[in-house]
């Protein structure tokens, strides 16, 4: 039986599978595994089916997928989620630029500010780092 917990239009969605969940009271961490790539949400509600092996597809707003061009091995930052991609298409705007991000068999979409995108050089083919907070991937259904 599917289960939709949460719906948005025109959400990044990813297929995952929990691979760890640490729960105290009421906040919950969950790890999951998507193409190769570990990612963290948090989460203040999980729903009671919800167990250590589930497939899931999580959502997370284009607008929450924040762009890195560099990360030092000694950065020390508070995004949990750091995806290296490479850059396939720019919709360039005068205000938002859009951003088609891949690697195989991982797609996302970024919407970030034209000045940003002009402050960083961005350009096809370039490769970034996406930066997801853990508390913007929600799960929109259960697999």
């Amino acid at each position: 039986m599917e289960q939709k917990l949460y719906t948005l239009k025109d959400l990044n969605t990813l297929k995952a599978t929990i691979t760890k969940i640490k729960s105290i009271q009421n906040l919950n961490i969950v790890t999951f595994e998507t193409q190769g790539t570990e990612l963290l949400m948090v989460s203040l509600e999980l729903h009671s089916s919800l167990k250590v092996g589930s497939e899931v597809l999580l959502g997370c707003k284009a607008t929450a997928v924040t762009i890195a061009t560099e990360i030092a091995d000694d950065s020390l930052i508070s995004f949990n989620n750091i995806i290296p991609l490479e850059i396939k298409t720019l919709e360039v705007g005068k205000i938002l630029t859009t951003l088609t991000l891949k690697k195989p068999n991982l797609s996302l979409e970024s919407i970030i500010t034209t000045e940003a995108t002009n402050k960083m050089g961005l350009e096809e083919k370039m490769r970034v780092y996406a930066l997801i907070n853990a508390s913007d991937l929600s799960i929109m259904e259960i697999l």
